[in-house]
């Protein structure tokens, strides 16, 4: 971050002298830093503690995020994706982004997924994991997540920035059972009407619909 000799020398009949202190530019956006110097050994000469504070005001852009998934879709039963944030240069702090999630699934319901990436001090990028929910519903034969960056701290979002992963169903369809409370029926008196009644196995997201066709003398 700077350079400065380590020793200073006044020659023989001198009151003062002076050597400089240096920044040295790097490309990494960091906070402002600090260097505090004061006495070591002092040869031929007497000090009292002292120290004197300079701040290097750091000057370089912070980096732009990019988002991505490293895969489009994901399987219901337990499928993964991971979910990247990069960044176009180092950072010398850690940078966070905040994910907003929308789409056709449910969060919890449908799918895991963290609210923000953490890209750590001098790393290039990181993830999360999108983990699907498998359950039992027969469901449409895919749903979609739609992830969006809201917010960076220490850098920027390098223009609107989404991706979509979508989970597909592996839920085999209901199985369909009809079934008459009465077989059989009178034309004017008594019972003269029966329900006629349609049952799923299991429960579905989607809704059923069933055809009925007849046939016989009537």
């Amino acid at each position: 971050d700077y350079t400065l000799p380590s020793t200073v020398t006044l020659v023989e009949g001198s009151m003062a002298t002076q050597v400089t202190l240096v920044a040295a530019s790097d490309f990494l956006d960091e906070f402002d830093e600090t260097v505090i110097i004061g006495f070591g050994n002092v040869t031929n000469g007497t000090s009292s503690p002292q120290s004197h504070t300079v701040t290097i005001t750091d000057d370089d852009p912070p980096p732009a995020v990019t988002l991505s998934v490293g895969s489009p879709t994901v399987n219901e039963n337990l499928g993964e994706v991971a979910v990247t944030a990069t960044l176009s240069s180092l950072s010398g702090r850690n940078v966070t982004v905040t994910l907003a999630k929308s789409g056709t699934a449910g969060e919890f319901a449908d799918y895991n997924l963290s609210n923000t990436i953490i890209v750590s001090e001098g790393a290039p990028s990181a993830s999360v994991t999108l983990i699907a929910v498998s359950d039992t519903l027969d469901e449409a034969e895919e749903e979609t997540v739609i992830i969006d960056i809201v917010g960076v701290v220490h850098g920027v979002e390098s223009g609107p920035q989404q991706q979509t992963v979508k989970i597909i169903d592996d839920d085999l369809p209901p199985k369909v059972t009809l079934s008459v409370k009465e077989n059989r029926l009178n034309e004017e008196t008594g019972t003269t009407t029966t329900a006629v009644s349609v049952k799923l196995d299991t429960v579905s997201s989607l809704d059923v619909t069933v055809s009925l066709e007849t046939s016989g003398l009537a």
